[in-house]
């Protein structure tokens, strides 16, 4: 697996900290967990000992992710293609997070 690489534009020059896109894809569960692992590192929210926890999900209509952060974390979906899918996360709080895709899904997801 070769190191992810991350790219990022800043579309306003003038526009406050917060508006930076970046794009970013992964073909697997590990390279989805180091690239998050470098985004984390680059805004500073992956110190103090917590990692992201990276779930594969193989042809299921919901998952519960055990995440054990104290908090509420950011959720992404992506698909088997690494595409982000966009889902409501429900049963959330501070140690655990369920997510019904409504039908059969495989992908991946990211607590941070």
């Amino acid at each position: 697996m070769s190191v992810p690489q991350i790219t990022y534009e800043d579309k306003d020059k003038d526009a406050p900290i917060g508006t930076i896109t970046r794009t970013w894809r992964a073909i697997d569960a590990n390279e989805v967990k180091a690239v998050v692992n470098a985004l984390a590192a680059l805004i500073g929210a992956g110190g103090e000992g917590i990692n992201p926890v990276v779930v594969g999900v193989v042809n299921l209509t919901n998952v519960t992710v055990n995440h054990s952060f104290g908090r509420t974390p950011l959720v992404r979906v992506l698909n088997q293609a690494g595409h982000e899918v966009s889902v409501v996360p429900v049963d959330v709080d501070d140690d655990t997070i369920t997510i019904n895709f409504g039908r059969s899904f495989t992908g991946t997801v990211i607590a941070i």
